[in-house]
């Protein structure tokens, strides 16, 4: 474990790792594979088996599809079920999450951990759904996913005091100065910015899963020919999105566990004709971490 966080931590070897793969160009795989890509062996194998490990003792995981957890409001959301986790509070998942970050740089990483047990599922869907986070929310993923050391940016994430709750702490105070200066940043902190989902991944962390445990990841992008996918350890899978796809139920007492999200881009009327939804497609959405409304992979 140790040896897996100093590699996380160091950026030198982390991108000599991506040098010595330049099979694994993400953009060049995604134009040569019709916009789908499937990166075997994508973290050093004692790197992904701490990333397993991390996976299995988290102990904040929060049920997706139930109750509070989903968007009712979405009137074509489809069924799903499984448990979700943010990445940012253990540094092995961040760490990995950075390294998948970096694939596509000079976008917004949005990425989650995801556990699959019990006939959890998720139905045909193709995430193209809006997203929307306010400046406060962006500075604090980019600080997440920035160079500082991964403990620091975990102990970071988890201690974050809002401007919300800076302005509560000066109206206590009733100095004046204060309370319009902390009033101002929370003005600032809470303007928001629209992004659109440009590729997603699904990372796998499954040890010795097999077929019949279920929950493989079907590509739906030809519904006629549907191709699916084991959830096999230590392997990637990315596509651009708008793109169909489900994950099968879980069989049996068996965990399925991924880290999984998207890389974003600022949306712009530019971006946004050229991404026009497919009639035939349909999402789900689930409470997150950093916006209300989310779809999940």
């Amino acid at each position: 474990m140790e040896a897996a966080r100093r590699w996380l931590n160091d950026d030198a070897a982390i991108q000599l790792w991506n040098e010595n793969h330049p099979e694994r160009n993400l953009p060049e795989l995604l134009k040569t594979g019709g916009g789908f890509a499937k990166i075997p062996g994508f973290l050093p194998e004692n790197v992904a088996e701490a990333v397993c490990a991390s996976l299995h003792a988290l102990d904040s995981w929060e049920r997706a599809g139930e109750g509070g957890c989903d968007d009712l409001e979405y009137t074509d959301r489809v069924r799903h079920r499984f448990w979700i986790a943010d990445v940012e509070t253990d540094d092995i998942l961040l760490g990995a999450s950075r390294v998948l970050a970096r694939l596509l740089p000079d976008t917004l990483p949005n990425f989650s951990a995801a556990r699959y047990e019990g006939n959890d599922h998720i139905a045909a869907h193709d995430d193209l759904v809006p997203e929307a986070y306010t400046t406060e929310e962006i500075c604090e993923v980019r600080k997440a996913f920035g160079s500082d050391d991964l403990q620091s940016a975990v102990a970071a994430w988890k201690n974050k005091r809002r401007a919300s709750q800076q302005l509560e702490d000066a109206l206590a105070t009733q100095d004046l100065a204060a309370v319009r200066q902390a009033a101002a940043a929370a003005a600032k902190a809470s303007e928001v910015v629209q992004y659109r989902r440009w590729v997603a991944a699904a990372y796998y962390l499954n040890k010795d899963w097999q077929p019949s445990f279920g929950g493989h990841f079907t590509d739906l992008a030809d519904p006629s020919l549907p191709v699916r996918h084991l959830p096999e350890f230590n392997t990637l899978v990315v596509f651009e999105v708008p793109r169909l796809h489900s994950v099968e139920a879980v069989h049996g007492l068996h965990a399925r566990y991924s880290l999984f999200g998207w890389w974003l881009l600022e949306d712009t009327p530019k971006r946004r004709r050229k991404v026009m939804r497919k009639p035939s497609s349909s999402i789900i959405s689930s409470r997150k971490r950093k916006t209300s409304q989310q779809t999940l992979t």
